[in-house]
Parts: structure tokens; sequence; C-alpha cells
């Protein structure tokens, strides 16, 4: 094939595909993969009591079927940066923000029903599979330095990193039982690449549940995640049940 030249081209062969065992782990939700340093991790959300974070580690996605799981978040962990949290460690994703890994997930604060963002860093030069190697965690803060659901209220969950065209961004779902009908709506805000922890500007609701599809059985839009192509940026998201 000339890739130099348009066209169109008959091949034979046989074509390749890697193999990946289905599900690649149990009792798992909210998965997340990510690349550092040359390997794979595999870090989700444990539906098995909704407590405490594990990671895996892979030279290949495949390899993370079987890989050993590493304790990287609980109670104490939380504890270590002030968070008083037993349950609902949820939806944790790995980002590489100015060349630091950083761990965005949320977690339940105190007894009540109070789920909110937070952000733990590893350490420069750590090990991610290290429990000592991940800093304090800390709860994320609006531009004012207060935490994250000050200015709607409700709870806060399922964010995201990205950059685009040299800007930093946070997506979150933030639900307010008491407005907007109750629903959970996607919001967006602008981070620097040295303090991914905190907005520097207002939080902007950018996806308001509203759509049939997306109250389906329950009134939420969730689990943003953002993908680049050829200069154009697309936000996908989860809607309804």
């Amino acid at each position: 094939i000339d890739f130099g030249r348009p066209g169109t081209y008959e091949i034979e062969g046989l074509v390749k595909q890697n193999h990946y065992e289905f599900p690649i782990a149990f009792n798992r939700a909210d998965p997340c993969i990510g690349k550092w340093n040359g390997r794979y991790y595999f870090i989700a959300t444990n539906e098995s009591g909704n407590v405490n974070l594990y990671i895996r580690e892979s030279d290949t996605v495949a390899g993370l079927n079987d890989s050993k799981e590493y304790l990287v978040y609980d109670e104490v962990k939380g504890a270590e940066g002030n968070i008083v949290s037993k349950a609902n460690h949820w939806a944790p994703e790995l980002h590489i923000v100015n060349n630091e890994l950083y761990m965005f997930f949320s977690s339940n604060i105190g007894d009540g029903w109070d789920v909110q963002s937070c952000i733990m860093k590893l350490k420069t030069g750590g090990d991610p599979k290290n429990y000592d190697d991940w800093e304090a965690p800390a709860r994320f803060l609006d531009k004012n330095g207060k935490v994250l659901n000050t200015y709607y209220g409700g709870i806060t969950l399922d964010m995201t990193y990205f950059s685009y065209n040299d800007r930093h961004y946070v997506v979150w779902s933030q639900r307010n039982f008491g407005k907007n009908a109750g629903t959970a709506d996607l919001w967006i805000g602008e981070v620097t690449q040295d303090n991914p922890g905190q907005l520097i500007s207002d939080p902007v609701m950018i996806v308001k549940c509203e759509y049939s599809w997306e109250r389906n059985h329950q009134n939420v839009t969730e689990g943003p995640n953002v993908i680049i192509r050829d200069d154009k940026l697309y936000l996908t998201y989860s809607g309804g049940a």
C-alpha cells in the first residue's frame, strides 16, 4: 500500500488481534487504565463494599487481567489529609499533569451522605503500587479555596482532567437534590498544571440533565471523559441509570 497516494487497495492476509479476557476485573466499576513510565495501570471502584482503592500494574493491557492488586487508598490514607471517610470511595482516575501522576477520585466525607471530589499526588519518583509513595489526599477546592460544592451544594464525583490549547480543565458530576429537580449535571472549571486540585475559574454547568435518555430511571449525567483527535475535543458521558 502506498500511504502517500490516495486510492483503493485490495489486500490478503491474516488479521492478528490481541485477546483480552472479559471482564478484565470482577467486582470493579468505573474502570480507568493509564500509562505511566512505560507501564500500564488499572484502577477502579471496588464494588465489594465500595471501600478502599486498589491499583494493578502490567507491561501490557492484557496483563492487567491477572495482575496483583495493591492498596493505595483507604480510611487511614484519607485521614492523612484530614478526610474522614469510611466508605463510598468512588471512580478513581489516573492523570498525568505537568509530568506528575495524580489520582482524581471521590470519597464520602463523614458518616452521612456527602460524596465529594478529592485528589492525591504520587510523590516525585514514587512507585504507584506503593501505598506510602502517595501523598496525603486533599478535598478539591474552588477558586476561593473553599471545597468544591460550596457554590452549588450537593455531592461531587467522577472528576476527570484534560488539557486543550495549553489550558487545563476538570469536568465532574454534581448533584444537589434541592436544585434542578435533583438532577446530577456535568460541570467544568479551569485549573493550572501546577495546582490541578483547585479551580482558577467559576464552575460552569456544561451539561444539564434534561433529555429523556438522561432521565432513564435516574436523572443522572455522570462519568465524563474527554477524547481529543485532530484538534477536535469530544466529551463523552453516561446518562440515566
